[in-house]
């Protein structure tokens, strides 16, 4: 005996614990082990289950384990000899084979002693107990699919964790490596949910502070106008009707913006810290090694490539690129780069001379609808946002397509180069196609907008801070994106199963079938008579050459938005948890029940996408650091508060004066839908004349006067920088370098804190 097992007997044998102690020693003696049951005890209804290991199965796990054992003495004195002591002081772990080699205690006995036999019995009664566990089901005939089915793809399993060693035994390591990946990036998401749960309450309770005095000197003053946001679509507004603006500005961008950012960007070393461990210790629990990956030649490129060189390190002719081959890869990836920067140009034009179009139509719908007046200034960058999301889901629709095309054109040699040249092609496109807009709100449009709007008259600056504009639009594009994604997914399998089906002709596999030489109706149908497994999985759809690297880019673009933009969004991170949540079970019944299995790979790692995180991880660095001190006004409202002892008067300080005379031309349908034309007085030209002499507009710049004499204005339409602007530019740039130190030194603590290696993992390779 090695091992006892002890229950006390129940009620009856019916009972559930009972049929799962049947169910366990069933599995005990499927193994191997000797099981033998002792009857209860009358006194007091205690049963005992003695085990016995095999002299097979003890050779067996000692290996696997690694069970260090004695050797065997090679010189016995007389008196060692006959008193039996045959071991020696040395230890080695235990191979099987090899019996001469080791030592016992006890003559023709295994030099396993009873420690070592009851941590191997353990050992095996843990893993029997996890498979019963795993199999607990009314059927018992359920295979390993339908386990997974039941017990991992539905939603009632979210508060279980992941089965990845299941996942690994069916769909093999690549997919099981994407779901822990996924699992991983779903637990530090919802950390960093909770941090932004945390953030908004905070901020609600400082909004409903009475000392907000900035937010109620723009809401209460009616008198005072702004000027248009873009040249001839737009129209003036009162300051007042800025409050809902103001007030979102105000709710994102608040003396938290500091700590915000720099706790966004320790979160999100911590990301790649954690990711790394659990990469770690998956590759070491599995024994992975993609050294065989990464220099077997791909069966297309032997195919298509004719010329041959002599490896240098086997000395045996393999396939080769023509001479040509490589230069004109780099010409196509030249000019896929250039096509991508024409887009973002021409993208960017087609959006803007969209927002003009908006802001008239905006104008048009309220003047008939005056109740969505207060919501002015929240419609145009909402719906804005929304075309540019629009944008950018058509344009990675049609360049992964592209992509997928020009990567199989350049045959590259192995399948991680094929993999890499594909994944940088995606990464590269949805990144800027994604935040081309943002990083240009956010650093371009706050301190340029206005002198570009005379070089480009469709081009919109902010109305009052650009924080408020970026905060709407990371939150749209976000959300959206996330929201467009899932109908897609969820919408994509039924449609390929519909059109296969269409295509060969069946509807549901089969509706009717024949049994003894009569049409059945399928609803009639018994399991002994529908189509069988492999039948019905024809007609799954198949999965495209890359799908796992867009559920990767899907991720990784997550992680960018939330590493580099968060700041102007933190609950962000709340939606993207609750998506991931959900897409972990739909993505399980995905790959469970609409697509077919595809070939299992051995990976060691998610390869290059470990390398795309760590340089999000250390942009998102100067990234924060630029928008808290440039984008907001975390910087101009401390000097302010320094300087006077409070906010008051700080929004007429930051808003600049404007000469109406200089102003471009208006669009006909604003002029006379306006309240800030004269409809009774005409101009030359026949449109009503402008009323207001002068605006105001966001920005610390002189402002402009009727003659040159003062030097603290401006003559003409030029906008000159006042000196306020260039005392709050060089803080700005005091305080951006000062968060890159800062963050920079609370990185390198979390990777001294956090190793991108488990501490017991080295002691286990030396063990071993």
């Amino acid at each position: 005996m090695d091992y006892c097992l002890v229950y006390q007997e129940g009620d009856g044998e019916d009972a559930e614990p009972a049929r799962q102690r049947s169910r366990y020693v069933l599995e005990l003696r499927k193994r191997g082990l000797q099981v033998d049951r002792v009857p209860a005890d009358r006194t007091n209804g205690m049963c005992y289950v003695l085990i016995g290991i095999p002299s097979p199965m003890l050779e067996e796990y000692g290996e696997k384990l690694r069970l260090p054992v004695p050797l065997r003495k090679t010189s016995l004195s007389g008196h060692e000899r006959a008193r039996g002591d045959m071991t020696s002081c040395q230890y080695e772990p235990y191979k099987r084979g090899q019996p001469e080699k080791y030592g016992s205690d006890m003559p023709g006995d295994h030099p396993f002693s009873t420690a070592d036999r009851g941590r191997i019995a353990f050992q095996i009664l843990q893993s029997a107990r996890a498979e019963v566990e795993l199999n607990a089901t009314s059927d018992e005939a359920l295979n390993r699919r339908e386990l997974l089915m039941k017990h991992w793809a539905t939603f009632s399993a979210m508060r279980k964790g992941q089965p990845i060693d299941s996942i690994k035994r069916y769909f093999g390591t690549k997919i099981a490596i994407y779901f822990a990946f996924l699992e991983t990036t779903t637990r530090m998401f919802g950390i960093a949910g909770c941090f932004g749960i945390v953030w908004l309450i905070f901020v609600l309770a400082m909004l409903f502070n009475e000392k907000q005095t900035t937010i109620r000197e723009i809401c209460s003053d009616h008198s005072t106008l702004l000027c248009p946001r873009c040249n001839r679509f737009c129209d003036f507004r009162r300051w007042a009707d800025e409050c809902v603006m103001t007030q979102i500005s105000y709710f994102f961008d608040q003396w938290g913006t500091m700590v915000v950012g720099m706790c966004i960007t320790v979160w999100a070393q911590a990301f790649l810290q954690t990711w790394k461990r659990r990469q770690a210790w998956l590759s070491n629990r599995w024994g992975l090694d993609a050294t065989t990956a990464e220099h077997t030649i791909r069966f297309d490129f032997r195919k298509r490539m004719r010329k041959t060189r002599k490896n240098s390190v086997t000395g045996k002719f393999e396939p080769c690129w023509p001479p040509h081959k490589a230069a004109m890869n780099g010409v196509v990836n030249t000019c896929l780069v250039l096509g991508v920067a024409c887009y973002i140009i021409a993208a960017f034009l087609l959006h803007n001379v969209l927002r003009g179009y908006i802001e008239e139509t905006v104008i048009l719908v309220i003047n008939e609808i005056p109740i969505l007046g207060p919501l002015r200034s929240l419609l145009t960058p909402t719906l804005s946002a929304m075309v540019h999301l629009l944008f950018s889901l058509v344009f990675n629709s049609f360049y992964k397509r592209l992509a997928a095309f020009i990567v199989r054109w350049e045959d590259q040699r192995t399948q991680r180069d094929f993999d890499n040249s594909f994944i940088i092609k995606i990464v590269v496109a949805e990144f800027v196609s994604v935040h081309a807009s943002l990083f240009f709100l956010a650093f371009l449009n706050p301190t340029f907008g206005h002198q570009w709007s005379k070089l480009a008259p469709n081009l919109h600056h902010c109305s009052t801070n650009c924080f408020a504009e970026l905060s709407l639009q990371v939150a749209t594009m976000f959300t959206g994106a996330q929201f467009a994604k899932r109908i897609k997914k969820a919408c994509s399998p039924l449609l390929q199963r519909a059109f296969k089906n269409f295509r060969t002709g069946f509807t549901h596999w089969s509706r009717n079938r024949q049994m003894n030489g009569e049409m059945i109706p399928y609803e009639r149908l018994t399991d002994d008579n529908k189509a069988p497994q492999w039948e019905s999985d024809f007609y799954l759809g198949a999965n495209e050459p890359h799908f796992l690297c867009y559920e990767y880019a899907e991720l990784v673009s997550q992680f960018a938005s939330l590493a580099l933009f968060s700041v102007a969004f933190p609950p962000a991170a709340v939606f993207a948890f609750f998506n991931n949540l959900f897409e972990i079970r739909s993505d399980a019944r995905l790959f469970l029940l609409w697509k077919q299995r595809s070939v299992a790979e051995e990976v060691e790692s998610i390869g290059i996408w470990t390398e795309v995180i760590e340089i999000i991880v250390q942009l998102s660095i100067y990234v924060n650091a630029l928008l808290v001190a440039f984008t907001s006004e975390f910087v101009p409202l401390m000097m302010w508060r320094v300087r006077s002892g409070s906010l008051g008067g700080y929004a007429n300080i930051s808003h600049s004066i404007f000469d109406t005379r200089f102003l471009p031309s208006f669009s006909p349908s604003i002029m006379y839908a306006s309240e800030f034309f004269n409809q009774s007085l005409n101009r030359v030209d026949g449109f009503p004349e402008l009323i207001p002499a002068t605006c105001r507009y966001y920005g610390h710049n002189k402002p402009h006067c009727a003659n040159g004499t003062n030097a603290e204005c401006v003559l003409g339409p030029n906008i000159e920088f006042s000196d306020t602007w260039w005392h709050n530019t060089a803080l700005r740039l005091c305080s951006a370098i000062a968060f890159v130190f800062v963050a920079d030194a609370l990185r390198w603590a979390v990777q001294q804190i956090f190793s991108a290696v488990p501490p017991e993992l080295p002691q286990k390779l030396a063990r071993d």
